[in-house]
């Protein structure tokens, strides 16, 4: 019977790196598609609590009873949930305090695609539209010779998604100020 010569370490290196670089894409590939399948992302749990075109606020988090994930107690939350189908969606907000107020706008995926603070009101008034490319279209034939009008515009390519607001409250007693100051928010279809 033949004998076989014991074979060298070295020559099993390509086929363990092989496996190594196959299982990093892998990965790689899974973590990066785990938004796109998730059956609990941060839309369907919006679209749980908040019914389209309406400001709802969220309960106050906490422990066990959190309505989104690594919520912080000391912010009001309120999301407008929106879908471009039928109109653009018009957010209007009106700054008259020294709270802290972060506006963040999210596409289907939860992927945030603008942001801003209160820092960014114009007469203490922040305006903004969200729309698709034929809708911005739209709007742009309307505008006159002297410019775009005094609204912020927004482009996304989803159709559906949400603006996440938060107020700051500074102290545990002051939640409910900062819960007074995002039921003034109004969000909805844009009328013009």
């Amino acid at each position: 019977m033949p004998v076989i010569p014991p074979r060298d370490h070295a020559t099993y290196f390509p086929y363990i790196g092989g496996v190594v670089v196959l299982a990093g894409i892998v990965h790689i590939a899974s973590v990066l598609m785990m938004p796109r399948l998730a059956d609990k992302d941060a839309f369907a749990r919006i679209e749980a609590l908040a019914p389209l075109n309406e400001l709802t606020l969220l309960p106050r988090p906490a422990p066990g009873n959190e309505p989104l994930a690594l919520a912080d107690p000391a912010l009001a939350t309120a999301v407008c949930r929106y879908n471009l189908a039928q109109a653009p969606f018009r957010i209007s907000v009106g700054i008259n305090s020294d709270s802290l107020l972060s506006i963040s706008f999210h596409d289907r995926y939860g992927h945030v695609f603008y942001a801003l603070t209160d820092r960014a009101a114009v007469r203490g008034q922040i305006e903004a539209v969200v729309v698709n490319a034929a809708q911005k279209e739209a709007l742009e034939a309307d505008d006159s010779e002297d410019g775009p009008g005094p609204d912020l515009r927004l482009l996304t390519v989803q159709q559906q998604g949400f603006v996440l607001l938060r107020a700051f409250a500074e102290q545990p007693g002051d939640y409910e100020q900062a819960q007074q100051l995002l039921k003034k928010v109004r969000c909805g279809p844009d009328g013009n």
